[in-house]
């Protein structure tokens, strides 16, 4: 199984209503989800989950992925902002599927506590995803995923280097 882990598109500083939740996708982040979802089409060849964080700008970058992959996009409260990197392992197994493509899109710092887990088990703490990025991981068993995936990819848009990134969620 692939899991594709994404970091949501670059996001306002504050929504209007001031919530967390309804920061919404700037322009960078809209293209930073048109570069993923063009990079990951037609990768997948079986079955494929998106599975996103409820808050606007994990939605609205899943949203276009889940177009790209041709697949309904489901939403986890346990991939919302601020939960443990455990939650998120939990949504794998329970979305993971053998031959699968599964996409989660979410939130720093579980996300990137997630990718090092499942690719090294512990140690972590490392290289953090920045906004609008993916990191692809060949995981073999999905239902007991920690330490044992391997790192195929990291994707990015090209213009979104270390001066672009300013580590925000």
């Amino acid at each position: 199984m692939i899991v594709v882990i994404v970091r949501h598109g670059k996001a306002e500083r504050q929504a209007t209503s001031g919530a967390d939740a309804d920061r919404a996708l700037k322009n960078r982040g809209r293209r930073q989800a048109a570069y993923l979802a063009a990079a990951l089409a037609g990768r997948a060849d079986g079955p494929v989950a998106v599975v996103s964080s409820p808050f606007t700008r994990a939605r609205q970058t899943a949203e276009v992925l889940a177009a790209a992959l041709h697949t309904p996009l489901l939403f986890d409260d346990r991939l919302e902002s601020g939960r443990a990197a455990s939650e998120a392992i939990e949504v794998i197994a329970r979305h993971g599927s053998a031959g699968g493509f599964l996409v989660l899109v979410g939130h720093n710092p579980q996300l990137s506590d997630v990718a090092c887990l499942l690719a090294r088990g512990s140690g972590c703490g490392g290289e953090a995803l920045r906004t609008g990025e993916a990191v692809l991981l060949r995981v073999e068993d999905w239902a007991q995923p920690v330490g044992g995936a391997e790192e195929i990819e990291r994707l990015r848009l090209p213009d979104d280097g270390p001066a672009a990134a300013d580590g925000q969620d």
